[in-house]
């Protein structure tokens, strides 16, 4: 299923690993998701230069138009 976005709540799992120190390949195997779909999310969470608080703070909605919504050129 290529450009599927995760739902939210994996999308905290896996920021939540990544910050406790896991690999991407101990998230792969804990949260069933690829490997090139974790770095990509935790890619997307260093350019926005959001700690984890701030992370942790946004609403669904929020977190989804961050990192699921692409900006359409105009």
């Amino acid at each position: 299923m290529p450009n599927k976005p995760v739902t939210m709540n994996k999308l905290r799992t896996i920021i939540r690993l990544y910050g406790g120190g896991k690999g991407v390949k101990s998230i792969r195997s804990m949260s069933w998701t690829s490997r090139n779909t974790i770095k990509k999310y935790i890619q997307v969470r260093h350019s926005l230069k959001m700690t984890y608080e701030e992370f942790q703070r946004k609403r669904d909605s929020e977190l989804h138009h961050l990192f699921c919504v692409k900006e359409r050129p105009v």
